[in-house]
């Protein structure tokens, strides 16, 4: 009996308004030897509320100690992804490109599933268009799926990330400008460079004769050929979608949650055909490199430059502003 009540256990706490970064914390405490369902599993051992105490008003020391949850509420969440964009900016440059070169890797993953499926069936395509676009977008998400559990650098979430920083900290804009440029420019950069490498490398997969090369042919020409500000709504609606997908992943305390949170915002924006910057660095590429005639200067002029924009727009304007006003409160938690 005293070996159990000596033992280490595990209390979840509830993240009480901003502050709240710690969500799993182990220790031992005497002070609950009154709490019945004590279980010594070894190294664990994990305390359960008496069903007496569900029936009463709960006091601030168990609402602090015992509450489950497989999520955060919505001002936490934003919270958390503040916090995740402060600690982006205090890391080194180097980090930053290390871990943005891989980011752009995993996303091309993303891209060549959704050629080799939506490209692979064009039966469907000309019978059920619809459904064709979902059969693609259903298996693109791996890409962001990737990145999220691995905590890589994207340029089109760094940008929601280290926005946030100015809506708390106002006071200290010149430091949030120092880490909003380096941290974007870094990782834009190096998203670019990964993108590049990985689509001269799948090329030979796409050359003409492969099923999924007329697919990309049509899929690269579709995307230069958008006036200016088509592009750049497209553009804005799918980073508004990517960031949701984002701040969705990061409420979730499971992995499966995280990955559903991920799944469903990123299959509608490819349903929908909007742009994304990072992902088109190495679609149109891709089509390059397998032969389209598309040109790099079009492809940066026609199809980055603005798609580049309405990223931009969608992460700062739709996710970093309007949900930080509606979603958190205090305005200013971190002090």
């Amino acid at each position: 009996m005293n070996s159990a009540r000596n033992s280490p256990h595990l209390s979840i706490p509830v993240a009480h308004g901003c502050g709240s970064r710690n969500f799993f914390s182990t220790g031992s405490s005497r002070s609950d030897e009154h709490d019945a369902g004590a279980v010594d599993s070894g190294a664990l051992e994990v305390k359960q509320a008496p069903l007496e105490s569900l029936r009463k008003p709960p006091t601030p020391e168990k609402t602090q100690r015992l509450i489950l949850s497989t999520s955060l509420d919505p001002a936490s969440t934003m919270t958390a992804l503040l916090e995740g964009g402060l600690r982006k900016g205090e890391r080194p440059v180097g980090q930053i490109a290390a871990s943005s070169l891989l980011a752009g890797s995993y996303l091309t993953f993303g891209g060549m599933m959704m050629l080799t499926v939506a490209g692979g069936s064009t039966e469907l395509l000309s019978a059920a268009p619809g459904l064709h676009s979902l059969a693609g977008a259903l298996v693109f998400p791996v890409g962001l799926a990737l990145i999220t559990l691995t905590g890589t650098d994207l340029f089109t979430s760094n940008v929601m990330f280290t926005s946030l920083p100015f809506l708390s900290q106002p006071e200290k804009f010149e430091e949030n400008r120092e880490a909003f440029v380096k941290v974007c420019g870094v990782s834009y950069l190096a998203n670019f460079a990964s993108s590049l490498a990985m689509a001269y490398c799948c090329a030979s997969m796409f050359q003409p004769g492969a099923v999924a090369h007329p697919f990309l042919m049509g899929l690269a020409a579709k995307k230069c050929s958008l006036p200016f500000m088509t592009a750049v709504a497209k553009a804005t609606g799918a980073n508004w979608l990517v960031n949701l997908a984002v701040y969705g992943a990061a409420s979730s305390l499971s992995t499966p949650g995280k990955l559903l949170a991920v799944w469903l915002p990123i299959t509608t924006f490819v349903t929908l055909g909007l742009e994304h910057s990072i992902a088109n660095m190495f679609l149109i590429p891709l089509a390059i490199f397998a032969g389209s005639p598309i040109t790099f200067t079009e492809f940066m002029i026609n199809n980055l430059a603005p798609v580049t924009v309405g990223n931009m727009i969608g992460a700062i304007g739709f996710v970093s502003m309007f949900q930080w006003y509606a979603l958190v409160p205090n305005k200013n938690c971190r002090k």
